[in-house]
């Protein structure tokens, strides 16, 4: 499973067992995929394998998933291979031990598949912010008179990230980060005296 230069002209696709009998759950999804082909381009299928599979999975935007005993099966290690979107159920026992939320894979539920996909298929660029605060205390040493010399180093800082895709292969990603460190010093009692 490798990138093909091919053009993305599925938003949606899966590729698998259908059988309601044995995929009683990724058939109730499958159904809901479907009635959103009013809005989107959507490939559901079985039976294809080998090339074909692999040009499809290149040539889909987000590939959607949903294993049968909650592993990772080879669809969720493939259509990443193929630069696919994964979108993986979120009760998964084992993909977060491989991928990660958000950046690798989507984890839907039945309660925000849509949404998730809609968001997907129409915001491609990613915005990430965040503001953060630590404190570190520690221990320098002793004076004359015994008392604890401690140390206060503080970390505040605002971080932003943009990622847009403008082609397949071509993704500029941009950020900025602020840090403001502190140091601080202060003489205490020793208590273990």
């Amino acid at each position: 499973y490798c990138l093909m230069k091919k053009e993305r002209i599925y938003d949606i696709s899966f590729i698998g067992n259908m059988n309601p009998v044995i995929q009683s759950q990724r058939s109730h999804y499958l159904e809901r995929l479907a009635k959103m082909s009013n809005k989107f381009k959507i490939l559901i299928n079985g039976g294809i394998h080998g090339k074909e599979y692999v040009k499809i999975l290149n040539q889909s935007k987000i590939v959607f998933n949903c294993s049968i005993r909650q592993e990772m099966n080879l669809r969720a290690y493939e259509a990443p291979a193929c630069g696919a979107l994964l979108f993986m159920e979120e009760d998964n026992l084992e993909i977060r031990d491989f991928l990660q939320e958000r950046k690798s894979c989507v984890l839907y539920n039945q309660d925000n598949l849509e949404e998730l996909l809609i968001y997907y298929l129409t915001h491609p660029t990613d915005y990430y912010f965040s503001l953060y605060h630590t404190a570190n205390e520690y221990f320098l040493g002793y004076t004359d008179q015994l008392l604890q010399i401690r140390g206060l180093l503080q970390n505040f800082g605002l971080m932003g990230f943009v990622s847009k895709p403008f082609t397949r292969f071509t993704r500029i990603e941009g950020g900025l980060s602020y840090h403001s460190f502190s140091f601080s010093k202060w003489e205490q009692v020793n208590y273990y005296d």
